[in-house]
Formats: structure tokens, C-alpha cells, sequence
């Protein structure tokens, strides 16, 4: 949903970045909002907004430690659509 088309050698692809992550005490929310404050106060470790609880859709994980990922891969893609 986030990728956009690259450029150059790229044009028409799109990539992902996969990554090994520590997610910790996870709060869960089905609802727009900073939650900010819940993972900085040390209470959660990140916040993962339910999506595909509240609108059918996916899941979203937020980190607010960088420590917490490590990218493991980078996939390069071309995005097929239904006719």
C-alpha cells in the first residue's frame, strides 16, 4: 500500500523491506490515534493497529526502538493487477 513505483532500472517495480523484528508487550488498537505515549511511558514495547479487526484490511506494526528491527531482506516487485 506504501510502495511507489521506482525510477530508472526500477521503473515499474516496487520494494519491500522485510525484517526480523522483537515486538514485545504489543498494545493492540482498532482505532486511529497517537499512542504514542503508552510505548515511550515503558508500559508497551510497540503498537500494532488491527486493521484487519476494525476494516477487514491488515495489520500494522509500529516500533518506536529502532533496536527492535533488523532488516533482513529487500524485495524487488511488479505489482499485477486484475483487468
Amino acid at each position: 500500500e506504501y510502495a511507489k513505483e521506482g525510477q530508472g532500472a526500477y521503473m515499474g517495480l516496487a520494494a519491500m523491506l522485510i525484517c526480523r523484528a522483537a515486538t514485545g508487550r504489543v498494545l493492540r488498537v482498532e482505532s486511529s490515534g497517537d499512542f504514542s505515549g503508552s510505548v515511550t511511558s515503558g508500559e508497551y514495547d510497540s503498537v500494532c493497529g488491527d486493521r484487519l479487526a476494525a476494516a477487514g484490511t491488515f495489520r500494522e506494526m509500529v516500533f518506536f526502538h529502532e533496536e527492535a528491527l533488523y532488516p533482513e531482506f529487500i524485495v524487488i516487485y511488479a505489482r499485477v493487477y486484475d483487468s
